[in-house]
């Protein structure tokens, strides 16, 4: 049969399940759909209106396939071939669509139908490669159903929640002439099978979006799924789009009502919702036994026996690749596991079972508690085993690597707990997280005999069925941060430069600098929010794929960890993450890589935290509460001397002035100004040498300094144009040239200067000039005046430049100037 395609295999997916459609050769009738229709309301028909105006701006061509044109397919094992796949592309407004989608195909065609939703989940389901492992270990890898297969098979691509940069991944699936993907067998790209037949379900939404927002799918993608066949094409002059018929899709099994079922020769109750990955606990998977040799775990439905009442309980009905999976069971009577076909046993009968209400308290409260007696000064606080939503995952994966590079099972958590520690969670976690960290104590309780006991020291945030108390209870006796652990805080990015450099090492962090290579010196490690745990604890790698076995790189992270060296963290701030997964060091905890404990009692660590920054590890924050602040750094001295200026020729004092005058400007009015650090002095001293160097001038001029302040440190106030005349004007009466400074060179009766162009702009068109103008209009005016039109200065103040006393006498003598220059 492998092979062995009939003639109407190929057939578009258009033409199956569609009701009124007569197509020559179709061999379905066309009331193979249930009669029970619920039609489109007009929320989405407004909403097949926006796709079909949004179809029509962007513009894109179908691909060049003729509709009626046969395609010629060669042999699988060329690498380039013209498609015969059937292709479909449908709009969906809900799950409820993609149900019916699904029943269509499963129940009413028996054909073999596969939900996607990430590229990630090709690796699943036998699609790209079939896992088989023989009794003795030995594994055999061979092509997926996606390359072969003895019936047609239907890849369901629901992209309704994929962003415009993971869309990408699937544009060799998606390409129209030679849809294909990479096989590890061959280990090249190879096409699909000529089995296979490709539809894709987007949100109306995705298409109304394109050039709105940055998670829109791309033009590219459009252009890939724009074929002549699909079923929802847009037809831009009519506006004609098939609109899709909804059936009302009744629940898959059958629902039970939420009791204490147990386990007995006619029932067999799955707890879903204990576990993280139901393909494992339903279909089995690769896994170790306690030799570390690799072997087949059968999953729950290998054990079924005929005549058994199977109950799944909590299981995630809105995971639509879950819910087909069983619904692709329950019409074929059979499923996959271990690479092959399994038959499901006769009379077996699959019902539903939703979680108790009060299940996670209950789980929850049956596990004791730190006694309060364990606090005294007698007996020392137990150790925490520290748990948070980053870190989890690794607690519960069963299977570890061992140092030796093998696969192994991963009982950490287990012998943790032997030891007495107390499981302690510092994050928030969500209910059905929950559900499994509880449902793996309860079996390490009923496997072995030991109590673990849990406790909670974040408590904001938890699922309400807890019955926690949010409140702001200090660090829980148990949990306390290590010695060796350490914070500095700074206000400016300058003052931790500095510290490093000054009291640690002149190391550059981002390179591999001799001084980070001395093992004498303290290693500085800078961070950024995509930098990875691997990156920093044990790289694995492959070593073979054959024998199944690992190699891993040891960081200099964990080098100077283990002999000691200190260590500056920098950067943490970004990487929330990187911080929860740290948080057991903190402590003084082992910490958990790859399944394995490693423990660096000679660590050192210094972390660099910014004063500004807010941690959202309760752990990170009581560090960062104890942190020393760096030594204040004297930012005109350090570039003064890097640039060779005299520290009196800056304009330190007048830069110091124009930020206070800038305070008196009401805060609505336009942003604040830069904060004055390092790098900013360091712009500003450049670009006073730059006006130097166009000026051709021998000295740094007063002039260079005002242009490199407009231009460097007051430009964001051009946003409110009087804001930015008060800037001017300040920073030329803070800023003078040597022949504008008072009384300087100044002849009796001298007239005043002025820019005839602005103050036409700012008189032009007022109807009458008096002293209410000139006081509602002054930073234009004085900036279009020089200062010798006034007596003495203003007041740098915005909204106080003069004072009362001399408000009638200085608007006097502006409308005189004014008057006479328009004379």
């Amino acid at each position: 049969m492998d092979g062995q395609i009939g003639g109407d295999i190929n057939k578009p997916v258009v033409e199956l399940g569609v009701p009124g459609n007569s197509v020559p050769g179709n061999s379905v009738p066309d009331n193979s759909v249930p009669a029970k229709r619920a039609t489109l309301d007009l929320s989405k028909a407004k909403q097949v209106k926006a796709c079909s105006e949004a179809v029509s701006n962007l513009k894109i061509s179908p691909s060049s396939a003729t509709p009626g044109k046969a395609r010629t397919v060669s042999s699988t094992d060329t690498p380039y071939q013209k498609s015969s796949h059937a292709f479909d592309f449908r709009f969906v407004a809900s799950d409820d669509e993609v149900r019916q989608l699904l029943v269509d195909q499963t129940c009413d065609k028996r054909q073999d139908v596969a939900v996607i939703s990430h590229p990630d989940d090709l690796s699943q389901a036998n699609l790209v490669s079939r896992l088989t492992i023989s009794e003795e270990g030995r594994h055999r890898l061979s092509s997926g159903k996606l390359f072969e297969g003895p019936q047609p098979l239907t890849l369901v691509m629901d992209i309704r929640k994929l962003t415009g940069e993971e869309l990408p991944k699937f544009n060799d699936l998606l390409d129209p002439d030679n849809p294909c993907l990479y096989d590890k067998v061959r280990q090249k790209k190879c096409p699909l099978g000529e089995h296979v037949s490709l539809l894709v379900l987007a949100d109306p939404e995705q298409l109304a979006s394109v050039g709105q927002s940055d998670d829109a799918p791309g033009a590219d993608f459009w252009r890939r799924i724009n074929r002549p066949d699909n079923t929802w094409q847009f037809d831009p002059q009519s506006n004609n789009a098939p609109s899709m018929d909804i059936d009302e899709v009744p629940p898959l099994l059958a629902e039970l009502p939420p009791e204490r079922t147990m386990d007995d020769d006619t029932t067999l109750v799955i707890d879903c919702h204990l576990h993280s990955n139901w393909r494992q606990l339903l279909l089995g998977g690769p896994g170790v036994d306690e030799q570390g040799r690799i072997q087949h775990l059968p999953g729950r439905l290998e054990t079924l026996r005929a005549g058994q009442r199977v109950i799944l309980k909590g299981a995630d009905w809105q995971d639509l690749a879950f819910e087909q999976t069983i619904r692709q069971m329950l019409a074929h009577k059979c499923f996959e596991s271990n690479g092959k076909i399994c038959p499901l046993p006769d009379d077996v009968q699959f019902y539903q079972m939703p979680v108790e209400k009060n299940e996670l308290r209950l789980l929850f409260q049956s596990l004791p508690c730190p006694s309060d007696q364990e606090d005294d000064k007698e007996q020392a606080p137990p150790n925490p085993i520290i748990i948070n939503e980053s870190n989890i995952s690794e607690w519960l994966n069963p299977i570890a690597i061992a140092p030796e590079g093998y696969a192994v099972p991963n009982t950490c958590l287990l012998e943790q707990v032997r030891a007495g520690g107390v499981v302690t969670v510092t994050s928030p976690l969500t209910e059905a997280i929950w559900f499994r960290l509880l449902g793996s104590l309860h079996t390490i309780r009923k496997t072995t005999g030991l109590a673990p006991r849990l406790q909670v020291a974040h408590s904001r945030q938890q699922p309400e069925a807890l019955g926690l108390t949010e409140n702001d209870k200090p660090p829980l006796s148990n949990v306390r941060i290590n010695s060796a652990f350490s914070a500095v805080t700074y206000q400016q990015h300058a003052q931790a430069s500095h510290w490093i450099n000054d009291d640690l090492i002149n190391n550059d962090p981002t390179n591999n600098y001799p001084t980070n290579n001395d093992p004498t010196a303290p290693l500085v490690i800078q961070v950024n929010n995509q930098t990875r745990f691997s990156q920093l604890f044990d790289n694995v790698h492959i070593t073979s794929e054959q024998k199944a076995h690992f190699g891993r790189r040891p960081s200099g992270l964990q080098e100077a960890l283990t002999t000691g060296r200190p260590v500056v963290l920098r950067g943490l701030e970004s990487n929330s993450t990187l911080q929860q997964l740290l948080e057991p060091l903190v402590v003084g905890q082992p910490l958990l890589v790859n399944g394995q404990l490693q423990t660096y009692p000679q660590a050192q660590v210094t972390v660099l935290w910014p004063e500004s920054a807010n941690s959202p590890s309760s752990i990170f924050r009581s560090m960062v509460a104890t942190g020393e602040p760096c030594p204040e750094v004297d930012l005109w001295g350090i570039n003064a001397h890097r640039h060779g200026i005299p520290r009196t020729e800056l304009p330190e004092q007048a830069l110091n002035e124009l930020y206070e005058a800038f305070k008196t400007v009401p805060t609505e009015l336009c942003s604040p100004l830069p904060e004055i650090t390092e790098t900013l002095l360091n712009n500003l001293i450049l670009a006073a040498r730059r006006a130097q160097q166009l000026d051709q001038s021998s000295q740094l001029l007063p002039y260079h300094w005002r242009k490199a302040i407009n231009s460097t440190i007051t430009h964001g106030t051009r946003q409110h144009p009087t804001v930015r005349d008060f800037m001017k004007v300040a920073c030329w009466q803070l800023l003078p040239d040597a022949h504008e400074k008072p009384n300087a060179y100044k002849k009796p009766d001298q007239a005043a200067s002025v820019d005839p162009d602005q103050l036409t702009a700012i008189i032009s068109g007022v109807p009458r000039l008096d002293r209410a103008f000139v006081k509602q209009n002054l930073w234009p005016l004085a900036r279009a005046f020089d200062s010798t039109i006034f007596n003495k200065a203003l007041q740098l103040s915005y909204e106080r430049p003069i004072p009362l006393r001399d408000e009638k006498k200085k608007s006097g003598r502006i409308l005189r100037n004014d008057r006479g220059l328009h004379a």
